[in-house]
């Protein structure tokens, strides 16, 4: 029996090619031609129907006929019962109609073709063979859950025999049943020995969650190791490999090891790591300009003579008024760059009865960097001790830059 319909998006997959693979929601119905045809030199008659099936200890099991499950009743074939002539093919149409109410899940069934010999004489028994189409029919909407599996571990055993073999534990973690097949290639073994590959005898069938082997057998007289054993496993489209040095035991099992990862995974892992770290530092960057930076003060720029004016702080003998609670009392205003400094009738300070105030005094124009020029003083003064020959002008001012 060959299947001859193949869905589009599964044209690649070398499962759909063998077996009924799809995903469908409740209520859709589908429709695949099978191709049966009659390689002996006489003619048969050929029976056509759905039967059951399920998965379990690693193995795709038909049921016995008659088998019925949820799935067969869905199935139909066009043509129960067809008489083929030697040599001769026949297309055959499987309907598959889905109940509205389906339960989601993994379906499993096949449909076959069966050929039976005349009852033995005196008897109701007669032999019959059959070949059929595996259906895996996951039900519910969208796509589901993909297909795939994990590689646990690799060791090194000899069987009953004493051929060594190569063993590996496999982990179905997808949403789709996987039949795995693969193969297993040694290196760097004694004397710079390789072998392989070698091909997995038998193929296990795990469904969603399953766990499994896969056993590799090699020819007796491969050398015990140590080997660099790679093991590639494939499932349809999924394919894994994973590497292990191995030494394979005089008898029995051998050391379970865990799987080597490889140098393209590792490179993988480290760019991802280092681009994941370059754009978590970026965006902290840009988050602490856009933070910071609309707060950050300009830079003042340099005065000039005559520009603009430029608030600067007046002093009282030499010191700053900001924090002078004389200057403060006394209501020195202050001197503003560029500006003449007008002029202020001078009171008499306390302590100094001797003090004469000049009756007028020429304006004041402080530049910045140079020193406060005014009028000579034509009253007199008086010093206190302790005191500069200029301790009360109030006229004198620092400009700040």
């Amino acid at each position: 029996m060959i299947l001859l319909d193949i869905p589009a998006v599964t044209q690649d997959d070398p499962r759909a090619r063998s077996y009924v693979v799809d995903r469908l929601a409740p209520g859709t119905t589908i429709a695949r031609r099978i191709k049966v045809t009659n390689n002996s030199d006489s003619a048969r008659t050929v029976y056509l129907y759905a039967g059951a099936a399920r998965v379990e200890s690693e193995s795709f099991v038909a049921e016995a006929n008659p088998s019925v499950n949820e799935l067969t009743t869905w199935i139909s074939v066009d043509k129960p019962k067809i008489e083929l002539p030697p040599k001769v093919s026949s297309n055959v149409l499987v309907t598959i109609d889905v109940s509205k109410d389906a339960s989601e899940g993994e379906q499993y069934g096949v449909v076959w073709a069966e050929t039976r010999s005349a009852p033995i004489a005196g008897s109701h028994i007669a032999q019959a063979s059959r070949a059929g189409v595996r259906i895996y029919l996951s039900v519910g909407a969208g796509n589901g859950r993909a297909p795939d599996f994990a590689i646990d571990s690799i060791s090194a055993a000899r069987d009953a025999e004493g051929n060594p073999q190569v063993i590996a534990n496999v982990t179905n973690t997808g949403g789709r049943t996987v039949d795995i097949l693969g193969k297993v290639t040694l290196a760097d073994g004694p004397g710079g020995l390789s072998a392989g590959p070698f091909t997995l005898q038998k193929v296990p069938t795990l469904a969603p969650g399953q766990k499994g082997t896969v056993a590799v057998t090699l020819p007796s007289e491969v050398p015990k190791g140590p080997w660099h054993a790679t093991l590639s496993l494939s499932s349809g489209l999924v394919q894994h490999e994973a590497s292990a040095t191995i030494t394979f035991p005089a008898a029995g099992q051998g050391e379970t090891v865990k799987p080597e990862r490889s140098n393209l995974v590792l490179w993988i892992a480290l760019g991802v790591t280092a681009l994941t770290l370059l754009l978590a530092a970026a965006l902290i960057w840009r988050r602490r300009t856009i933070k910071f930076g609309s707060h950050r003060p300009p830079k003042p720029a340099p005065v000039q003579a005559g520009d603009g004016p430029a608030l600067v702080l007046p002093t009282q003998r030499g010191r700053p008024a900001a924090g002078n609670p004389d200057a403060a009392e006394a209501g020195i205003d202050p001197v503003v760059v560029g500006q003449p400094v007008p002029s202020v009738p001078m009171q008499r300070p306390p302590h100094d009865p001797a003090w004469v105030p000049e009756p007028e005094s020429r304006p004041t124009r402080v530049v910045e960097g140079s020193e406060t020029e005014s009028a000579p003083r034509r009253g007199r003064h008086s010093t206190l001790p302790g005191t500069g020959p200029r301790a009360n002008t109030d006229a004198e001012a620092t400009a700040v830059e």
